[in-house]
Order: structure tokens, then C-alpha cells, then sequence
């Protein structure tokens, strides 16, 4: 009597089992997809040792599970536009982007895609419905900028359709974006600065307002800053994370989303001294509260060590700009800090690459797209080397190259 031996394969739905005692042949087992709740069960007698068998098994299974593929993809889908944002929001946006993105992700697709489209089948798609959104965003008064970004994520949607086999092409690749309507950017001016810092003055976050102006960081990157990661000697501060508000989770620390965003900022010394003086009544009032202070505090805390919100910062800063009445300040964001701090380095002919670094734009690009305007007048001394020097290209050439190492 031959041996016989059952064995699963590891691939696939089947398994192998000996047929005699001489090893070398083979029964192999395996099914066809479940049609109208039946699986039909299929074998094939094989010769060869035990490793080819499993090879040959594991095509026949590979081939019934390709053409089982195959047949899905070209099923038309019942999957709703609706349905399909949850399985991107789901799948994509919240497992594999920072947790800030994927709630901008779903902020924008709830508020003007599926109000207009989620009832749609995704097979049912086409250009007219996507023209739809685009109207009722245009007859809402939305920007071209929010447009811009709502077409970028259908279009990264889509795209996600694409690859989950859902649909054969992403219409969305033939549709123009609108063209950007993005105003300049207007800092201060020197009346309005004198007015901000004296409105700031004795208020709760005074600190962290002259430290967001005087150094142009963002508000995350101030929120999120540590004593550990401050320096009071040298007079800088390190840039190692971010700290974001997300529904459901309150505050989130988050490591810099470039290479380039984590940085060290230097900063004068009236606002380390500041800054010092900061610390020492923040440890100070730490010690009568009983609260355990160590240097992993955030800079900018509440009376048990805990981060200040994003949001709470902002407000406050509102608050303050339209209760001043000496001049009109009720304008000015916060973030309106970081661009009249660049302003500054401009006027004072700082290098565009400097600035960007101090920053933490990702590329030069970014800083000139959105503060070259400020900018303007700034190659006069180009203009009068080529009065001292004529149209010689190579005196020319390397006069330019000084003036961009300085």
C-alpha cells in the first residue's frame, strides 16, 4: 500500500497529497470560486518530486485567483462616490498621512464634494457632475485657491479608485484646476508694529507672541517648543516638532513634516532675557503649585505642564488686536507675525536663502512665490553693476555671483 501524504499548500486554496510509495506522484486538490453557493472541486495528477508539485499547484491557484480579479474588475462597481471617500478617508487619508492632513482631507470632501456628488455611482461619474461641485463652490463665492485644493483631492481620490481596480481612468487628470486668485501678502507696517507690541504688552502670552515675531515661527512650532530644545546661552532654539489641535484627541505632537522644517532659529538678546525670565516664573509658580517642572515642559504651558491649544493662542491674539483703539489692528491674524517678520529680513537686503532657512520652507521656490513681491527693488544694485561694469557677460555674471554669496 502506498504511503499517502496530505499536505496543504501554502499558497492558495489546495493541497497535495502522495498518490504511491515511489514519492514522485502527486494528487493535487484545489477549488474554483463559490458560483450560486456551490464550490466546484478540482484535481490533477502530477509526476515529479514534491517541490515541483507544489510549484505546479501554486499556478493553477495563482491563475484562478488572476482571473477571479479580472472578472471583479470589470464587474461594474455599485460603490457611491459617498462610499468610496469613506474607503479613501478610511484606508488612505488617516493611516498614512499626518493626522492634520487627513482631517483638511475630510473637512474639504464632506463640505463640497458629497453635498453634491456622494449619491453618484462611481461608474456613473463623469465630467458634469465634477463641473457641479466646481459651480457650487464658484456660486458660494469660495476662492480659487480653495478650489485648487478640493480639484487636487478628487483628483488624488480618483486616483486611489484607479488602484483599487473601481474604475479604468481618473477624469479628473483632464480637467484644468482654476487658476490661482491668491492675494499678496501684506505685513506690517511700522505704525501697526509699534501698535501690536504695545497691545501685547502684560498680556497672558506675551511671551509667545514677541517670540512668534521676533523669530517668524509658526504657531504649531511655538506651541510644541520645550525647554529642552531652547538654549538661553547661545541665544537660539531648536525646531524638533510641532504641535496641532485634532478633534477626538485634543493636542498632537508631530515630528516636521520636511527635512528642512526642523531647524535652529537664532533670536536676540532682549527676547532671550525674555525668555529667561519666562522660565524662571513658570518654575517658580510650578514649585508653589506642587507640580513637578522638568526641562521637557513645554515653553508655553499651563499651570500643570500641560501645552497650550493652537486655537486658544489664536483667539487670544484676536482678541487683543480688536480691543486696541489707539488704531484699527482688528485686521491682524497671528500668523500675520511670521510674514512681518520676513518682511523685516527683506528690507534689511537678508538673503532669500537665509530666510527661507530660517523658515523652514521646503525650497527657495516656496519663499519666492510667496514673498517675492516684498522684494521688489531689491536687484537695484545688479542694475548698477551693469552701469559700472557694460554688457560684458563674463564680468557681469561674476559681479551677480558676489552679491548672491554675501
Amino acid at each position: 500500500m502506498p504511503t499517502k501524504q496530505r499536505r496543504r499548500t501554502s499558497k492558495g486554496d489546495g493541497n497535495i497529497r502522495q498518490r504511491d510509495a515511489t514519492g514522485l506522484t502527486w494528487e493535487l486538490r484545489y477549488s474554483l470560486p463559490i458560483r450560486a453557493g456551490r464550490r466546484k472541486r478540482l484535481s490533477e495528477t502530477f509526476r515529479g518530486t514534491r517541490e515541483h508539485a507544489q510549484a505546479r499547484l501554486d499556478e493553477l491557484t495563482y491563475a484562478i485567483k488572476k482571473k477571479k480579479d479580472e472578472a471583479a474588475r470589470k464587474e461594474p462597481t455599485k460603490l457611491k462616490v459617498a462610499g468610496l471617500v469613506d474607503e479613501f478617508l478610511t484606508k488612505h487619508a488617516y493611516a498614512e498621512t499626518r493626522s492634520r492632513t487627513a482631517i483638511e482631507y475630510e473637512k474639504k470632501l464632506r463640505s463640497y464634494v458629497l453635498p453634491v456628488i456622494g449619491p453618484v455611482k462611481l461608474t456613473a461619474l463623469d465630467g458634469g457632475h465634477v463641473e457641479e461641485v466646481f459651480q457650487e463652490m464658484r456660486d458660494d463665492g469660495l476662492s480659487a485657491q480653495t478650489q485648487i485644493h478640493v480639484h487636487r483631492l478628487m483628483k488624488q481620490v480618483l486616483s486611489y479608485a484607479v488602484e483599487r481596480g473601481l474604475i479604468e481612468e481618473n477624469l479628473m487628470s483632464k480637467r484644468k484646476p482654476p487658476k490661482a486668485d491668491k492675494l499678496p501678502i501684506v505685513p506690517m507696517v511700522q505704525e501697526e508694529i509699534d501698535a501690536m507690541l504695545e497691545a501685547i504688552t502684560g498680556q497672558p502670552n506675551e511671551t509667545l507672541y514677541r517670540l512668534n515675531y521676533g523669530t517668524g515661527i509658526r504657531r504649531s512650532e511655538a506651541v510644541g517648543l520645550t525647554w529642552r530644545n531652547t538654549n538661553l546661552e547661545s541665544g537660539n532654539i531648536r525646531i524638533v516638532q510641532s504641535a496641532h489641535s485634532v478633534p477626538g484627541k485634543g493636542m498632537v505632537i508631530e515630528r516636521p513634516k520636511t527635512h528642512s522644517s526642523g531647524r535652529t532659529v537664532s533670536m536676540k538678546t532682549q527676547l532671550t532675557e525674555l525668555l529667561g525670565r519666562h522660565k524662571t516664573h513658570q518654575m517658580e509658580q510650578a514649585l508653589a503649585d506642587g507640580v513637578p517642572w522638568s526641562m521637557d515642559w513645554p515653553v508655553f504651558a499651563n499651570r500643570l505642564g500641560k501645552m497650550l491649544t493652537t486655537d486658544a493662542i489664536t483667539k487670544g491674539f484676536k482678541r487683543i488686536m480688536e480691543a486696541y483703539e489707539p488704531l484699527d489692528m482688528s485686521r491682524w491674524h497671528l500668523h500675520d507675525l511670521r510674514h512681518t517678520h520676513v518682511s523685516i529680513l527683506i528690507e534689511a537686503n537678508v538673503h532669500p536663502k537665509k530666510i527661507q532657512a530660517r523658515l523652514g520652507h521646503s525650497s527657495i521656490q516656496v519663499t519666492m512665490d510667496r514673498y517675492g513681491h516684498l522684494m521688489e527693488g531689491q536687484d537695484d544694485d545688479i542694475a548698477e553693476l551693469f552701469e559700472q561694469y557694460g554688457k560684458e557677460p563674463t564680468v557681469v555674471t561674476e559681479a551677480i555671483a558676489v552679491l548672491e554669496a554675501v
